[in-house]
C-alpha cells in the first residue's frame, strides 16, 4: 500500500475524530478502509458500486457474521462519503439502504461543544472550505 493511500485513510480517521466519533470506531472504519483497499486494489480511494459490492462478495465468502458484515460496509461507505465532499472520490456515495441494512440509532444525540472542540471544528472548516 503506498504512502499517498495510507495518508488519505489517516485525513479519514482524523476527520472522524475531529467530528467526536470515538476512537474504537475510527479504528475500526479506518480497519475496514484498509480491507476494502487490500481486496479491492483501490488505491486512489476512487470507490464504485463494482468495487464496493466485490467487497461485500469477499466479506460474505469469509462467511462473517451479517452484523460484522453490515460494520464493515458501513466504515466503507463513511469513507466514501467523507472522500466524495473532500473531492477524492468523484461517485457519489452509496447508502445503507442501498444494502438493505438499517441503522439501530433512532436519532443522533446533539451533543454541545466546549470551547475547544468549537475552535477545532471552525479551524478545520477554514482549512478545507474552498
Amino acid at each position: 500500500m503506498n504512502t499517498k493511500i495510507q495518508s488519505t485513510i489517516e485525513k479519514f480517521y482524523n476527520h472522524l475524530i475531529l467530528m467526536d466519533r470515538d476512537i474504537a470506531t475510527a479504528s475500526a472504519y479506518r480497519t475496514d478502509v484498509l480491507a476494502y483497499v487490500n481486496c479491492t486494489g483501490d488505491t486512489e480511494l476512487k470507490f464504485s458500486e463494482e468495487k464496493i459490492y466485490g467487497f461485500l462478495r469477499h466479506l460474505r465468502g469469509r462467511r462473517l457474521a451479517p452484523a460484522t458484515i453490515q460494520r464493515r460496509i458501513i466504515g466503507v461507505l463513511r469513507c466514501w462519503r467523507w472522500a466524495y465532499r473532500a473531492g477524492i472520490s468523484n461517485e457519489p456515495p452509496l447508502e445503507m439502504k442501498d444494502f438493505g441494512f438499517r441503522s439501530r440509532c433512532r436519532r443522533r444525540v446533539t451533543r454541545v461543544l466546549n470551547e475547544n472542540r468549537f475552535n477545532d471544528l471552525l479551524a478545520y472548516l477554514e482549512e478545507h472550505s474552498a
